[in-house]
């Protein structure tokens, strides 16, 4: 006799008429993914999906061996990108979204598959899978609700849009190697892990991040960074340049840190190490409010609890400028180190010198990102 999980397992009538019909309207369809890699920026912390094949395990997280990339090597690929096909039934609506700045299409993409893909389950938080069929590239956020006894699985998401399709790196030479933003978060995240000399000195262990760009299933603790694009103002007039031309405008702005799993002691050190860090560093930014710690609200109602959540908000004034001038190399997947070919490691410095990413002589850097 068959046990309650082995009958489970059992194609129900339902099962076979809903995959025949399946395989008759999509005529056999199969999808083509492609994994790629999560790459962040170390100026600014921007994310960009790198095709699996150009990044090297140097580029993870911890990982990274000394001397394996020579400066100036020429880009080779080790293996090709890992890629799956499924067969399944893709369709999908589109819409026209009109809006100030821009016209473009939205396709809602639903790929209904005979069983469950197990290779969009087993990736971590810092890997993708790209989906292509014919014009339209997607990736899923989500996986639709179903019946057991039915035997389909839908898996739903939006095809890339125009404007975020060049976050997706498919050559090396697309990876964006400078700075994007132009406010002062390069200045917040120059403080992660940051260990003063002195033992009276407050030092950081709160990891920042961009808002909107916390990895996926993060444990706190952790600190989210949101300047507002409506507070950044100028407070002078007009810029100013140095001899070497470089841009200087002094403007103000708000920022708010978001902070996870802290109690009140840990943010109250937080509040203070930026505070002192302004003092000691007048040449990144002052505070020009006075930054009070606030408990925020949320909860999980099936656990009838509270999450650890603060916010604290500090107006600041800065120079806005070329910020790689003074952003200390730190990025979260790869962290790059710099030595010269046949070189042995270099002391660790506290400030990363500055670099000229479209001189070709600093090609070396671009290869800690990309296999070589």
């Amino acid at each position: 006799m068959p046990s309650l999980d082995e009958g489970a397992d059992v194609a129900s009538p339902l099962d076979a008429a809903l995959k025949q019909g399946e395989r008759a309207i999509s005529e056999q369809q199969e999808v083509c993914f492609t994994l790629y890699v999560r790459v962040a920026l170390p100026l600014d912390g921007y994310v960009f999906w790198v095709k699996s094949d150009l990044v090297s395990k140097s580029t993870l997280f911890n990982v990274m061996g000394f001397n394996e990339v020579p400066l100036n090597t020429p880009q080779t690929l080790a293996a090709p990108a890992s890629t799956f096909t499924q067969r399944g039934s893709l369709h999908y609506a589109s819409r026209r979204d009109q809006r100030e700045d821009q016209n473009f299409s939205v396709n809602r993409m639903v790929f209904t598959s005979e069983g469950p893909i197990e290779k969009l389950n087993q990736v971590g938080p810092n890997q993708l899978w790209i989906g292509r069929y014919k014009d339209l590239t997607f990736a899923f956020g989500s996986h639709g609700l179903l019946y057991r006894a039915a035997g389909l699985w839908h898996y739903e998401g939006d095809a890339v849009y125009p404007d975020t399709a060049i976050q997706l790196v498919d050559e090396l030479s697309d990876l964006q190697t400078k700075q994007i933003v132009s406010n002062s978060l390069p200045l917040w995240l120059k403080m992660n892990y940051y260990t003063p000399a002195f033992y009276e000195a407050f030092g950081n262990d709160i990891p920042l991040y961009p808002a909107f760009l916390v990895p996926a299933n993060l444990t706190p603790p952790w600190g989210s960074v949101f300047i507002s694009p409506e507070t950044t103002e100028a407070l002078a007039s007009a810029p100013s340049f140095d001899s070497q031309m470089n841009r200087w405008q002094i403007c103000k702005e708000t920022v708010r840190i978001t902070l996870f799993g802290l109690n009140n002691d840990a943010a109250l050190d937080f509040a203070d190490f930026v505070q002192q860090w302004a003092e000691n560093n007048p040449d990144d930014f002052g505070i020009m409010n006075m930054p009070v710690i606030k408990d925020l609200h949320r909860v999980q109602t099936e656990l009838g609890v509270i999450v650890q959540k603060k916010e604290i908000v500090f107006e600041i004034n800065y120079f806005q400028q070329r910020m790689n001038q003074i952003a200390r190399a730190l990025i979260e997947e790869c962290i790059p180190e710099f030595f010269p070919s046949g070189a042995g490691p270099i002391p660790p410095i506290v400030e990363q010198p500055s670099l000229d990413f479209s001189d070709p002589d600093n090609s070396g850097y671009l290869a800690v990102f990309a296999g070589v």
